[in-house]
């Protein structure tokens, strides 16, 4: 293997699943992190790691880091249910079978353990309190990376994951900046506690759900449930120096046209009393259970985002830079798949990498990666763009007619099986 180094921006789950990966396979590289320490940023809402996502934490990082991630994780989800707004059962789907080899599985964990996962032995690869300014490439195949504080670093390649908005991107790839789809969302947390329980459907209880309502608007309902954290049982073989986890919760978005919400401006400018009531005021009438249940969420986990997605943007020439995970196809949450991309992402830029012999043979690496990202990370864009649009349409008609559509598939056995097949 040739000796090329490999300069990473951004510390989210993308890049430093990269940085693991790189460093198993004995391939330099730094991380360039704007957080001023690991644990300045909560990340504490709920993943869905798929088996895209798990294939990738286990090819990326050492064994006992992949052990770390696995008992870290909650019950996962086996069902995906549609409800209606009276928590009338629609459609409950199977959930895709997992790999007979037990890796690529689906796994349920939140973002705040994972990414601490993702830290473990990469201290002396992670800079944090750096913000990216600009990069230089020069004429003998280096890159330069300038940072605010005045700072600078120089390798062979640098790798853009620094988020949806990212400054690598932007000076990157001026004209693929998200574009706004019109949607905004808030999500919240609520303890998972026997009343809680009692308060949600037997179909959220056993999977996640999402409840399509009339006049466009949609919630998504999922438990991260811990088994015996409620008693303060901590797993044993589980790491000392990871932190303990929350006890079982309940996590859920609501999504709507911006034109819907009674505020126009930044709803994240609102205090937490306030941007609950705007919820509460858009799910009125729904079932009284739901609305129970979003009362009991967890003013100071409240949060609200205007939706964006990345442009169909057309292949460009590959040069010692190159983008990974929302850096690049930023995706609504709809799919569930956009952490998993960024993982994917990492897994599929080491394998390229670690076939590098000589430092010149870096530019082919990163085209052959960025060939088979433009496909399957901008379908996963288009999918999750596909699921928001039917999860916001304001369309009487085309809502019922899906209603009577997935009640005929729920009641018919041979329909859903060759519908699901």
């Amino acid at each position: 293997m040739g000796t090329f180094k490999v300069l990473i921006v951004g510390g989210g789950l993308g890049g430093l699943c990269l940085a693991q990966g790189l460093k198993k396979a004995g391939i330099e590289c730094e991380v360039f992190e704007r957080d001023r320490s690991k644990t300045d940023r909560t990340q504490g809402y709920r993943i869905g790691i798929n088996p895209d996502g798990s294939r990738a934490l286990h090819a990326c990082l050492p064994a006992d880091l992949f052990k770390a991630f696995d008992l870290t994780c909650g019950v996962d989800s086996h069902k995906f249910a549609f409800l209606t707004e009276g928590l009338e059962e629609l459609l409950t789907m199977p959930r895709a079978a997992d790999d007979a080899d037990g890796v690529g599985i689906h796994r349920s964990v939140s973002r705040d353990v994972l990414r601490q996962v993702l830290l473990g032995g990469l201290d002396d690869i992670v800079r944090f309190d750096k913000k990216f300014a600009r990069y230089e490439q020069t004429s003998d195949g280096k890159v330069t990376v300038y940072f605010e504080d005045g700072t600078s670093a120089s390798g062979d390649l640098l790798v853009g994951a620094d988020g949806v908005n990212s400054g690598v991107r932007s000076q990157f790839l001026p004209g693929a900046a998200p574009v706004d789809t019109g949607r905004v969302g808030v999500a919240g947390k609520i303890r998972l506690t026997d009343e809680v329980r009692a308060l949600m459907s037997p179909a959220c209880l056993s999977g996640a759900a999402v409840i399509k309502a009339p006049r466009g608007r949609s919630m998504f309902v999922a438990r991260q449930d811990f088994p015996g954290q409620a008693e303060g049982h901590v797993n044993p073989e589980r790491p000392a120096w990871l932190p303990v986890e929350e006890a079982s919760y309940v996590v859920w978005g609501f999504f709507a046209k911006r034109k819907h919400y009674p505020v126009q401006g930044d709803l994240r400018a609102l205090e937490p009393e306030a941007l609950l009531d705007v919820v509460l005021g858009l799910v009125d009438g729904w079932h009284p259970r739901l609305l129970s249940l979003i009362r009991k969420s967890d003013l100071s986990a409240l949060y609200a985002w205007s939706m964006r997605a990345a442009p169909d943007v057309e292949p460009w020439e590959s040069t010692n830079v190159t983008l990974i995970g929302d850096a690049i196809h930023s995706m609504p949450p709809t799919g569930g798949v956009g952490g998993n991309t960024a993982l994917r992402d990492a897994c599929e830029l080491v394998d390229r990498l670690a076939s590098v012999s000589d430092r010149s043979d870096l530019v082919d690496a990163v085209r052959q990666y960025e060939a088979g990202m433009f496909k399957y990370a901008f379908d996963a864009v288009r999918s999750s763009m596909g699921f928001l649009r039917r999860a916001t349409n304001e369309n009487a008609i085309q809502l019922t007619a899906s209603r009577v559509f997935f009640r005929t598939v729920n009641r018919v056995p041979a329909l859903k099986r060759a519908v699901f097949s």
